[in-house]
């Protein structure tokens, strides 16, 4: 299990051969997230990379209001 404040929980109910599996999913503050299974184990992640690349190339226009 990751050591990391989280935000938000999701869970997560999956039939597969027709057993019930819970997961659950958790968004933490930095908004990365976590799949877990019922046992503690990650299922899967997802890191938000900050590109500001593509921060400094946003074109702005004036605007068109009078």
């Amino acid at each position: 299990m990751i050591n990391k404040l989280f935000k938000k929980t999701q869970k997560i109910s999956s039939i597969e051969n027709g057993k019930v599996n819970y997961y659950f999913k958790l968004t933490f503050l930095n908004n990365d997230t976590a799949v877990f299974d019922n046992s503690g184990n990650e299922i899967d992640s997802n890191k938000i990379i900050n590109n500001n690349k593509e921060a400094n190339n946003v074109i702005t226009y004036p605007s068109t209001k009078k």
